[in-house]
């Protein structure tokens, strides 16, 4: 299980540098819940430089921290998902959580205390991600840019699924074409 960090809670700055971002955040039904991580580098990454913060107000300060462990392959995904998740979604699982969310916390990952990626807007309490999936678009796969010095969740890179869509979980090559968003 990924352990909660209670010294990482305070207020983090935001980094465009990384190597690693989120590629997918999933949401199902009762304790179905996963995150997925993209190392889109040619290295391999050490993800004990990195956490996950969930804002569970409209706050600046997350209301709860969790540190990475592992190494993240280049050019692969790392899937985290809730501890009390159904079977066939633990299977896909590189770490477990005790970590929930129903998509109206904004989640930051962050490196070495900057924050590098965000799900939802930190400062906001929106349903942005409320029963569906978000995947990010394939290209799309890398860094967000700063804009005023923050990160800003940009719906444009990622397509949106129903709830309980896991198909994609594990592999950022999705096979969407512009016509199927249209």
């Amino acid at each position: 299980l990924l352990e909660e960090d209670k010294s990482s809670l305070k207020e983090a700055s935001y980094s465009s540098s990384t190597e690693v971002i989120f590629s997918e955040y999933f949401e199902g039904s009762s304790s179905n819940r996963a995150l997925e991580l993209y190392n889109f580098t040619d290295n391999d990454v050490d993800l004990g430089a990195y956490s996950i913060y969930i804002y569970t107000t409209a706050d600046l300060v997350p209301t709860y921290a969790y540190k990475l462990k592992g190494t993240l392959k280049a050019k692969s995904t790392y899937v985290i998902v809730g501890h009390e998740a159904d079977e066939t979604l633990i299977e896909k699982a590189d770490a477990l959580s005790t970590f929930t969310f129903q998509g109206k916390q904004s989640i930051a990952l962050v490196k070495e205390g900057n924050i590098v990626d965000v799900l939802g807007n930190i400062g906001f309490r929106t349903d942005w991600g409320k029963d569906c999936t978000f995947v990010r678009k394939v290209d799309h796969l890398l860094p967000e840019t700063l804009k005023d010095n923050k990160l800003l969740f940009d719906t444009y890179s990622w397509i949106k699924y129903n709830k309980e869509y896991s198909k994609l979980l594990g592999n950022v090559e999705n096979t969407v074409t512009p016509e199927e968003l249209l």
